[in-house]
C-alpha cells in the first residue's frame, strides 16, 4: 500500500473511530478481508482503468483502488465512495488530462 492510501485508511479509521468506539477497528478488519481477497483474486475485481481495479468494501462506503504489478498488488487509494470517489486520478493522470 503506498504512503497516500495507508494514510487515507488511517485517517477513516481514526474518524470512525471519534463516532463510535471500536468502529475503526472494524474498518481495518474490512480493509484487511479485502486485502486478502484481492491478494487471492488479483484480477476478479473491476477494471475502472487500463492499468486500475476497484475493490469495494462490504460494510464501509469505501474502495480499494489499485494495480497489479507482476508479482505485486500496489494500492494507491482508499476512498471514500460518497466523498468525491475519483479524487485519486490525479494520482495516475498528468495534469490537463480530460477524465
Amino acid at each position: 500500500m503506498v504512503g497516500l492510501a495507508r494514510r487515507e485508511m488511517l485517517q477513516a479509521a481514526q474518524w470512525y473511530e471519534r463516532k463510535l468506539p471500536g468502529l475503526g477497528d472494524q474498518l481495518l478488519v474490512e480493509i484487511k478481508v479485502a486485502l486478502t481477497a484481492i491478494v487471492q483474486f488479483p484480477i476478479a475485481f473491476p477494471i475502472i482503468d487500463p492499468l486500475f481495479r476497484r475493490k469495494i468494501l462490504d460494510v464501509f462506503p469505501y474502495a480499494l483502488i489499485y494495480r497489479v504489478e507482476l508479482e505485486t498488488i500496489v494500492v494507491i487509494a482508499v476512498t471514500n465512495l460518497k466523498r468525491h470517489p475519483r479524487y485519486w486520478w490525479r494520482r495516475i493522470k498528468p495534469t490537463g488530462a480530460d477524465f
